[in-house]
């Protein structure tokens, strides 16, 4: 399951991945690769469109993910932040973002 959120303005639009299940077997064949190369795709088509200028696909990790982050890092995202106390007293989350623009 892949739920996106869109924040959009005039030129810029920030998208937002707010939850990626991915089963065990299908991450094992790229799947969870593949969602995450198809929601770039879709926002870059946009820019191409014209119809937006930029935009900044923002993902929150939760906890200490070392695998999920290395994965985002791998496809391009960069770590914008920790929040602490975020979804729980005493955890951090990490933001990680990838800006594309024309």
């Amino acid at each position: 399951m892949l739920v996106l959120e869109d924040f959009h303005e005039q030129e810029h639009s920030i998208w937002r991945i707010k939850n990626l299940a991915i089963l065990k077997n299908f991450k094992q064949i790229g799947c969870e690769r593949q969602l995450i190369e198809q929601c770039m795709k879709q926002v870059r088509d946009l820019i191409a469109s014209e119809k937006i200028a930029s935009a900044k696909i923002e993902v929150y990790v939760a906890g200490e993910d070392k695998e999920l982050l290395t994965f985002y890092e791998r496809i391009g995202f960069k770590q914008e932040g920790i929040l602490l106390d975020h979804y729980r007293l005493g955890e951090s989350t990490t933001v990680i973002g990838l800006v594309l623009k024309r």
